[in-house]
């Protein structure tokens, strides 16, 4: 547990992330609820890396059976879902 804590601390593309998108998440929750604000973002931003990495670890036990069109169309469906968010992300910090 503290290996992995330690390589991700490290890690730069975690330090980049919480470095622009995460200060802004965390910026636009102070602004919606103060202090309550960041708490609900917090738990809603770790509740969504265990639902991914569950998800995933869920996913890859099944094996090779599910790599087939379902796999693919999920994959797209998750990358547009991704551009669509970074984009409206990118917009409204223009704004």
């Amino acid at each position: 547990m503290i290996v992995g804590q330690v390589f991700t601390g490290i890690n730069p593309f975690f330090l980049i992330w919480w470095a622009t998108v995460g200060s802004l998440l965390i910026a636009k929750a102070l602004l919606l609820g103060a202090f309550l604000g960041v708490i609900v973002m917090f738990a809603a931003h770790i509740w969504m890396d265990y639902a991914w990495l569950g998800g995933t670890a869920s996913l890859t036990v099944r094996g090779r059976s599910f790599l087939g069109k379902w796999y693919r169309i999920l994959l797209v469906a998750f990358g547009v879902g991704m551009l669509y968010f970074g984009s409206e992300l990118i917009i409204s910090g223009l704004a």
